[in-house]
């Protein structure tokens, strides 16, 4: 006969067992439930998601044509065509996904309607732009029609999306709730099933489990401690060195000083990859390079580049190219190049240029990225108040309408040149030049020719003026160059050239006016032959220049104080009449 420990074991086995299987059939049937209610979560998901993509591509197509209509750049048509063309399979594909919903599928076909009226309306106003132009574009543009229908979308589209995030929200609920009960009934069942199979077995088991999780996770800290550590200290180093260039680059007060340090402390910061910053010209219509580090390749294959051959400063984010196979820049050569990564430095929202970094895929993970953005951000914020210093130079030097230097800079500058010709024993070469018949001019075509031709000739006086040479605007039509280092002899020959290029300018008027027979006069003068001071010799400059307007203008006249010889010099002051 069985013991009664058997029987009571076989009778709470069999207890456990009936237990077991109305639990899983609960279980099975909350998680069924669970499993249903997943499925209207991710349908109502999927509406909104078709919503957005509705609304997104309706702007696009609003956006593109409008900027088509504004600027006349037919490349925006593409934004609208692919707004346009994407509207019909997406509202198809709403229509599908709603049919359960009688009220959302009203709401679909009036939305339908509504974009339908918008596309037509764009057509019509990119129809009326590239007959009539822009004017009457504009008139449709703010039609109240326009306006209606715009909100009539909108109101729809927003009524779509607020009664699916309604039904989102209830939905969501309703699985949390059905999840809560499944893990309830479920837990309760386990916990039933086991303390009738053995409790002792249990606890022993649980406890083990216990200590090995814990161990785990144990190991699992201090790994992410040690990792910690490693990163903080990393980040310390990395903050220190960004910190020292931006120290190094405050202290610069050129572009010239800041390319050696970009240079020298970007190789420290990244001594496993080459490297170059480029920044654009002026004109922004290149990128050149300012500094590099440890020979890139992309200095051999172009120093410097147009701006739409570079994706970063196309799009205004960083590009990664970590193989020959993906996107690569234009300016960077994928025969001896395996990866690059091009950051841009945005500063106020204007890119100033680029940093282009050259490496191995392994090389460029996130946090040698990241460091590479921090090195990027800190250099063009400094190169950016260095450009800014300069400009504000520029300004109080330079002569707003002709970018001639003004006297300011002459008298801040020509000391350092009379200092060094005094003591290399050289001369300096004095020209004062004055524009003839420049009153007459300005009394017959009016002050803006007068500017133009202002403008003209100091266009030419730069084009034959060397670096170290100073051409400045003396004042009204006077203007003055000095030439560092040049002979009297000197002076003369380049005073005569210069007399000859005026001659030949031809100054186009809005109107269509051409003016040409332009003639300067020019006074001769050498530090120190013609003064112990460059003012004396400048005065005297400008006496000779006075003597040649009245021997005719159009002509060179040398300075009286100085012995000259009776062959070379009076044929240049003879050689305009």
């Amino acid at each position: 006969m069985k013991s009664s420990f058997q029987r009571s074991l076989a009778i709470w086995f069999s207890l456990a067992i009936a237990i077991m299987i109305g639990v899983a059939g609960v279980i099975y049937s909350s998680f069924a439930q669970t499993i249903a209610l997943d499925a209207w979560v991710v349908h109502t998901r999927d509406i909104i998601d078709l919503l957005e993509d509705i609304s997104t591509a309706e702007r696009d197509m609003q956006i593109g044509s409008r900027s088509y209509v504004i600027t006349g750049d037919t490349s925006f048509l593409d934004s609208f065509s692919v707004g346009k063309a994407r509207i019909a399979p997406l509202m198809e594909k709403l229509a599908k996904t709603i049919r359960d919903n009688p009220i959302q599928l009203t709401r679909a076909q009036q939305l339908q309607a509504r974009l339908l009226e918008r596309i037509d309306s764009t057509l019509s106003l990119i129809a009326l732009y590239n007959k009539s132009g822009f004017d009457r574009a504009r008139s449709l543009i703010v039609t109240r029609h326009g306006l209606e229908v715009s909100d009539d979308f909108r109101e729809l589209l927003m009524e779509m999306k607020a009664e699916e995030e309604r039904l989102l929200v209830e939905r969501t609920q309703n699985v949390t709730d059905a999840r809560v009960r499944a893990l309830v009934i479920g837990g309760i069942g386990a916990l039933l099933s086991l303390v009738i199979i053995g409790l002792v077995f249990w606890l022993v088991r649980r406890e083990g489990m216990r200590r090995l999780t814990a161990e785990a996770g144990l190991s699992g800290a201090n790994q992410r401690l040690s990792s910690s550590l490693q990163q903080a200290e990393r980040l310390i180093q990395e903050k220190r060195m960004i910190d020292r260039v931006a120290g190094l680059l405050h202290s610069c007060s050129t572009l010239d000083a800041a390319r050696e340090i970009i240079g020298k402390e970007v190789r420290q910061a990244l001594p496993d990859l080459r490297g170059a910053v480029y920044l654009y010209r002026s004109s922004r219509n290149l990128v050149e390079a300012i500094s590099h580090w440890n020979e890139p390749h992309a200095l051999m294959h172009k120093k410097s580049f147009l701006p739409e051959e570079c994706w970063a400063l196309k799009s205004g984010s960083q590009h990664l190219m970590r193989t020959r196979d993906d996107v690569a820049c234009g300016h960077v050569d994928t025969n001896v190049t395996e990866a690059t990564v091009c950051v841009p430095m945005n500063i106020h929202g204007e890119s100033i240029g680029i940093m282009l970094v050259e490496g191995s895929k392994n090389q460029f993970d996130d946090a040698r990225l990241d460091l590479i953005r921090r090195l990027v951000d800190q250099i063009g914020m400094s190169l950016a108040t260095l450009r800014f210093q300069q400009q504000l130079r520029d300004q109080s030097f330079r002569d707003p309408l002709t970018g001639l230097f003004n006297r300011r800079y002459l008298e801040t500058t020509i000391e350092k040149d009379v200092s060094r010709a005094d003591r290399h024993h050289q001369t300096i070469g004095l020209v004062m030049i004055d524009i003839d018949h420049f009153k007459l001019t300005n009394d017959r075509y009016g002050h803006d020719a007068g500017d133009i031709i202002l403008k003209s000739v100091s266009e030419t006086l730069r084009s034959h003026t060397r670096t170290e040479d100073i051409a400045c605007r003396y004042g009204g039509e006077e203007f003055l160059l000095v030439f560092p280092g040049a002979s009297l002899t000197v002076t003369c020959e380049r005073a005569e050239t210069l007399r000859q290029a005026v001659e030949k300018i031809a100054a186009g008027l809005k109107d269509g006016t051409t003016i040409t027979g332009n003639t300067i006069s020019l006074g001769v003068a050498a530090y120190p032959m013609h003064g112990s001071s460059w003012q004396g010799a400048v005065r005297l400059a400008d006496q000779a220049l006075y003597r040649a307007k009245d021997q005719g203008r159009n002509r060179v006249v040398v300075a009286d104080a100085v012995p000259v010889g009776k062959t070379q010099l009076p044929e240049i002051e003879e050689s305009g009449s």
